[in-house]
């Protein structure tokens, strides 16, 4: 049995109670209790749902009560329609899920084909967000950002490892580089940029997808050589015998070519298109976080902010790749890794649903106006 199988089965019993929590945020989400239905009488005040409701509204006349909840009623709608415009749809949310349960899938039962997998969903994901994602939106330079561009490499790489077009050195530097990126830089990111397990997102799912992906498919071959070798061939038997400091060069050469060519591009051409309406990584995080505000940015000129920023993502990325030297050598280290990952992203996402299953106290105050409402139409028929 393959050394992975042990810790890939604990990452897949997760499955479990992911799934629980899925189909009941669905339930509260899609399927609200009717408004029509009111938990909460007219003329109770000792209950304490209504205790909970206007406790901190100040004692008002009715008509001004009655106003400040529908106010906040009408605010809670619009957070509502700004969800659904985020995707939040039963057809989405079904989609996630069953994306999400099959990948799992597919990475325990048959980790020698994952790379496959990877290699056609990352075609969709990357390019289709490009197309109607980004390039609407003029945001389509963020492909140039270290974590797609690398994706949209890593396509071109699987083609040419699928159609075993490479001699043998250059096969086997191109695994280097694909395990030591997708195990430093981009499995990383999922924890330190808080990447979400939230299946009905497109934009969240699919930034998940390449950052966590790809050091699950560089587990499913790595840790699997007698099923890759007999299921592909020669395809990755040339790297076996390689060490962790070749890993770590072919992997950061890689990356500090790409820095040098995107901080000079950022220092020139893409430090102007800001102002002609086009986004860029670096202002989309920098408009995020304020990095104005913050001390080693604040009172800069924007050349030099760049320099910064360049340079903690360079040391990041630097520690990173050495951090994959650890998954080369142990299969259970490299499971370990992989499931922090991932419980990472199902916490952030939970931490997303739990704060949008908030909203449903929209049908408490509903219930309550209908009750406040029948109560006045009962006693204006007694006078």
């Amino acid at each position: 049995p393959s050394p992975l199988s042990p810790p890939l089965s604990s990452l897949l019993s997760l499955l479990s109670p992911l799934s629980h929590y899925a189909t009941t945020t669905a339930s509260s989400l899609l399927n609200p209790p009717s408004p029509h239905l009111p938990t909460l009488p007219a003329k109770n005040k000792m209950d304490p749902t209504y205790v909970s409701l206007t406790r901190k509204l100040p004692r008002q006349p009715s008509g001004v009560r009655d106003a400040t909840i529908r106010e906040a009623l009408s605010n809670v709608k619009n957070k509502i329609n700004h969800f659904q415009d985020e995707g939040l749809r039963q057809r989405n949310f079904v989609v996630g899920v069953v994306s999400t349960c099959g990948t799992m899938y597919i990475m325990g039962a048959y980790p020698e084909w994952y790379w496959i997998f990877y290699l056609l969903k990352s075609l969709f994901l990357v390019f289709y967000k490009l197309l109607f994602f980004w390039y609407p939106k003029k945001q389509h330079y963020f492909f140039l950002d270290f974590c797609w561009i690398t994706n949209g490499g890593f396509f071109f790489l699987f083609i040419a490892l699928l159609l075993n077009i490479c001699s043998p050195a250059v096969t086997q530097n191109l695994f280097l580089l694909f395990f030591s990126v997708s195990n430093g830089p981009l499995a990383w990111s999922v924890i330190l940029l808080r990447n979400k397990l939230v299946f009905h997102n497109f934009e969240w799912s699919s930034t998940l997808f390449i950052h966590l992906s790809p050091a699950m498919a560089s587990a499913g071959v790595h840790w699997n050589r007698d099923k890759v070798s007999e299921t592909w061939g020669d395809r990755f038997e040339n790297y076996t015998e390689v060490g962790g400091w070749e890993l770590f060069t072919v992997g950061l050469s890689y990356y500090w070519l790409w820095w040098v060519l995107f901080t000079a591009w950022m220092l020139t051409r893409g430090l102007h298109y800001p102002e002609k309406g086009y986004e860029t990584v670096y202002n989309a995080l920098s408009k995020a976080h304020k990095f104005e505000d913050i001390k080693p940015f604040k009172g800069r000129s924007l050349r030099v902010q760049i320099l910064i920023y360049m340079a903690f993502h360079g040391l990041g990325c630097t520690v990173g790749l050495a951090w994959s030297i650890a998954c080369w050598y142990s299969s259970y280290f490299h499971a370990v890794f992989l499931g922090v990952c991932f419980f990472s992203a199902i916490l952030q996402g939970s931490s997303w649903y739990l704060y949008a299953i908030q909203t449903a106290a929209i049908k408490q105050i509903e219930a309550m106006l209908e009750a406040e409402e029948r109560a006045s139409e009962d006693k204006g028929a007694v006078v």
